[in-house]
């Protein structure tokens, strides 16, 4: 995958992790599909917009970036003072986090899921 700016937005990612949406789009289960979103809730959280087979990125290669997001105008701080709001709400390892707590023991995130 090459680096290159592209003046419709579109194109590779440059951010770490990009390589799996762009993955997903060219031989996964994104392939051959118009219009998808990746979800990719890991450490982080953050999403991928796969239109005609390419990931869009936005104008500042930051268009999957969501887990900044405020939950609701209540939820300040945000983003300015360090904190992900949206990311320490549903990110892979909050979704573990409380999957553990309602449990009563430690699950991981696809366990989480599996049992959803």
């Amino acid at each position: 995958m090459t680096a290159r700016a592209t003046a419709d937005g579109y194109g590779p990612l440059r951010a770490v992790g990009a390589a799996s949406p762009s993955a997903e789009a060219r031989w996964g289960a994104l392939a051959d599909s118009e219009c998808r979103i990746f979800l990719n809730p890991g450490t982080g959280l953050s999403v991928a917009t796969v239109i005609g087979g390419r990931v869009l990125r936005g104008a500042h290669r930051a268009a999957g970036g969501i887990g900044s997001q405020l939950l609701g105008t209540a939820d300040l701080p945000g983003a300015g003072d360090g904190r992900a709001p949206l990311e320490g709400h549903i990110s892979g390892r909050a979704l573990a986090d409380r999957g553990s707590a309602l449990l009563g023991r430690r699950v991981s995130t696809a366990e989480v899921f599996e049992r959803a």
